[in-house]
């Protein structure tokens, strides 16, 4: 493929060169020569004897741009990470260069203070130290950046996933993905799309109808842009919901459960046709917008049908909905600590650990004793094992199940072999097991795995994921309820001894659910007390 320029520019700190090694081992991992004109290098050897006025800045962007255009030019990546704080002169470089990635690194003071070793940031704001770029020197901003990557909320494989997935859309890259996923391909066979908003995405919402999303709509729509519900790439239309509430189906034929629709308030149905912007609000801001593709009512659903459909829409006749394409805007919530939050982060990490044979399970609320025994049975026949914990619960914050899951790791398996997501959706979402089944199983391979434990409470559950069983990438390995043998004194399942009523005691998720919600510690048979305590530590705190 052609050569092309990779253009990192953000503040002192903000993450550019560590993104900047991480992508050139991975171009060069897929077979591109990289080159990598580091600013601090470039200033020793190419810019020696330039000064820091707005002069000497541009002079030395110009110099950078003009080396990475000939690398470029002879079929190199070149990979630029300078601070290059003066717009202008940027866009200058994506003119004179054509093929062209800038990409900004987006960090708030604050936090590159916190992150500044050499203090260089306290002495900036304390006015020791002046001409320091961001705090009494100009940074102007990117306005249309390729990508933005905020590394004060995203890990660095999560960040360096949406640089390479930009450069596949833009056609630098060769896309990888069946390769690198093999064992597991996204569900629909192909990885989720760019989905940020343009610029002119953007200016369209000005005067544009919006749809104020509840908490359950909010979190569809964040599993929609980040690849946890693939192969959506928005709200359902009509003659898909009604393939989906029959047949479990998408209208192509693709297995897909759960009815993804976005219902209108009546005077916002009112005025909304096909080709209108609508804008999607999250506690009153803008998250996102809807291209609209069709406005359709309830009326579309067959009768016998609208009972499935009644915890995603109003039971009125009238109740109307839009469908179409979804473009967020970048807002993500803070990560956290150790906890991977998209499937495209997650695929990174398995990627760079090697793990071709991957498990997951569901963890939904407390780390049980159940999952403990789930948990170190598939690690034994796995290169890896991923935990993935619903985003919302019922009762237990999200926080408070973190810290169990990150306890119970620590304590009982082996954690440099167990990775953490935590997944959009609520745990339950469809609200019929056999639903809930089949979506949890393209979640999980959503997310990379090759095999998910998954509890199969009816036989209606089997049978939704036989027959999904020959477009599903993803094994699934049956999780038989667990129990605490009296007679052993250890944890059990029905698969691997006999279940005797008057020596066995089940574990009891609901005991242990109703003691944590009264805040105190649950039956060391079904929690133990090291992941109950830190469970109610952490729900103290929140």
């Amino acid at each position: 493929m052609s050569g092309f320029v990779v253009w990192f520019t953000g503040l002192s700190g903000s993450g550019k060169s560590t993104l900047a090694t991480l992508l050139g081992a991975e171009l060069a991992r897929r077979g591109v020569h990289v080159e990598t004109l580091d600013g601090d290098e470039v200033r020793t050897f190419l810019s020696a004897g330039l000064g820091f006025s707005r002069e000497d800045r541009d002079t030395n962007v110009r110099r950078i741009g003009f080396v990475a255009k000939l690398l470029a030019r002879s079929g190199a990546c070149a990979i630029t990470a300078a601070i290059s704080p003066y717009r202008a002169v940027r866009d200058e470089q994506r003119r004179a260069v054509g093929r062209f990635c800038e990409v900004y690194c987006a960090c708030p003071i604050d936090e590159l203070a916190r992150r500044d070793a050499k203090g260089l940031y306290r002495r900036a704001l304390a006015g020791e130290i002046t001409g320091f770029t961001g705090v009494d020197d100009p940074y102007e901003e990117p306005e249309h950046p390729d990508v933005v990557v905020h590394t004060d909320r995203e890990s660095k494989h999560e960040s360096l996933a949406r640089i390479l997935a930009r450069l596949e859309a833009l056609g630098f890259l060769a896309p990888t993905d069946a390769a690198a996923d093999a064992r597991t391909p996204w569900h629909g066979g192909e990885a989720p799309g760019h989905c940020v908003a343009d610029a002119a995405r953007r200016a369209a919402l000005e005067g544009a109808p919006s749809v104020e999303l509840s908490t359950s709509l909010a979190s569809t729509l964040d599993a929609i842009v980040t690849g946890t519900y693939a192969p959506l790439q928005g709200f359902l239309g009509s003659r898909d919901l009604v393939a989906v509430l029959r047949e479990r189906r998408l209208e192509r034929g693709l297995p897909w459960p759960l009815p993804a629709v976005l219902p209108l308030p009546a005077d916002v149905a009112a005025g909304l046709a096909a080709g209108a912007t609508l804008a999607l609000r999250a506690q009153g801001r803008p998250v996102a917008l809807l291209d609209v593709a069709e406005v359709y009512g309830l009326d579309v659903v067959p009768p016998d049908l609208r009972g499935a459909i009644a915890p995603f829409a109003p039971a009125a006749e009238g109740a109307s909905f839009a469908a179409g394409r979804v473009w967020t805007l970048d807002e993500r919530s803070p990560r956290r600590d150790s906890v991977f939050d998209t499937p495209l982060a997650l695929r990174a990490a398995l990627t760079a650990l090697g793990a071709a044979n991957t498990a997951g399970l569901f963890v939904d609320g407390a780390f049980d004793r159940g999952h403990e025994h789930a948990a170190r049975a598939l690690l034994e026949t796995s290169d890896a094992l991923v935990l993935l914990v619903p985003e919302h619960h019922a009762t237990l914050p999200l926080a408070a199940r973190l810290a169990a899951v990150e306890a119970a790791v620590a304590q009982t398996l082996a954690p440099e072999r167990v990775l953490v997501v935590v997944h959009a959706g609520a745990a339950a979402p469809c609200g019929e097991p056999a639903r809930d089944a089949l979506l949890r199983a393209i979640v999980a391979q959503n997310h990379g795995v090759a095999r998910v434990a998954l509890e199969l409470d009816d036989a209606a559950s089997e049978a939704s994921l036989a027959g999904a069983a020959g477009t599903l990438a993803v094994e699934i390995e049956p999780l038989a309820p667990a129990f605490h043998s009296r007679r052993s004194g250890t944890v059990a399942t029905t698969r691997s001894a006999a279940f005797d009523a008057a020596h066995d005691r089940p574990i009891d998720r609901a005991d242990a659910l109703a003691r944590l919600s009264a805040r105190s510690l649950p039956d060391p048979r079904d929690v133990r007390d090291e992941v109950a305590r830190a469970l109610l530590d952490a729900w103290g705190a929140t």
